[in-house]
């Protein structure tokens, strides 16, 4: 069959991916570095939808202000975390702990889930 009759050459649909869920009835923490983070996405989308729509690229542009959207619905409801002085017997949002084991150790961070990494 002739390629003038396939589909083979659209493009695929942009699909934007929903942000991690909050839990429910719950505050919105993140850390000063993870409402950073969410700042410099915010930055980036921003920049990436004025190029989309310069370029006449309607679905990424549409995409796009999905996300920004989801973003800016989750800075505006973040509520920083901020220690002057992290306690070091008490573990809490923002905090560092160190798991001691035989072999190894390892260190984690108690985080928000926009600064969640999956490994």
């Amino acid at each position: 069959m002739s390629k003038a009759f396939t589909k083979e050459d659209e493009a695929a649909a942009i699909v934007v991916s929903p942000r991690a869920p909050l839990p429910v009835n719950q505050i919105n923490y993140v850390t000063a570095t993870g409402m950073t983070l969410l700042k410099q996405e915010q930055l980036v989308l921003e920049q990436q939808i004025t190029q989309a729509k310069q370029s006449a690229e309607r679905e990424l542009f549409t995409a796009l202000n999905q996300r920004l959207l989801q973003l800016e619905q989750r800075i505006t409801t973040a509520q920083v975390v901020t220690y002057a002085v992290a306690p070091t017997d008490t573990v809490r949002f923002g905090a560092k702990v160190t798991l001691v084991g035989e072999q190894q150790s390892r260190q984690y961070r108690i985080v928000g889930v926009d600064e969640l990494r999956q490994v």
